[in-house]
């Protein structure tokens, strides 16, 4: 148990992360696992417990508790992110300017008329 200066943190308040290995030849085995491999769109098995709580004037409160989480499957993330790159590559954006590059000999004959008319006082 570590004692924080607000907050106590027990078992109670762990989560485990785990991943399921499923092979074909061998029996199911759970690997614990970094919660950063999870992301959205994976399959996930989630193990919660439910605590009741007596409050104030007898009533109670159900509290949920996460315990676990399991990944179980993702393959269906994979595949979307292997068919978004395919599409990816395949369309080729056209880029439009929003500037025009290069001067048109009108606007620099303009400008030059403007400066001829202006009177620099040194």
């Amino acid at each position: 148990m570590d004692i924080d200066e607000q907050f106590v943190h027990t078992t109670e308040n762990e989560v485990e992360y785990y991943e399921l290995l499923d092979d074909r030849e061998q029996e199911t085995k759970y690997q614990q696992v970094n919660p950063i491999k999870f992301r959205c769109g994976d399959i996930v098995e989630a193990q919660l417990s439910f605590i009741c709580i007596q409050m104030k004037n007898a009533k109670y409160r159900i509290l949920t508790v996460l315990r676990a989480i399991t990944i179980l499957d993702t393959s269906s993330l994979r595949e979307a992110a292997i068919i978004r790159n395919r599409t990816k590559n395949q369309t080729v954006r056209q880029v439009s300017l929003k500037r025009k590059v290069g001067y048109a000999t009108d606007e620099v004959v303009e400008a030059r008329d403007r400066l001829s008319r202006m009177k620099l006082k040194d």
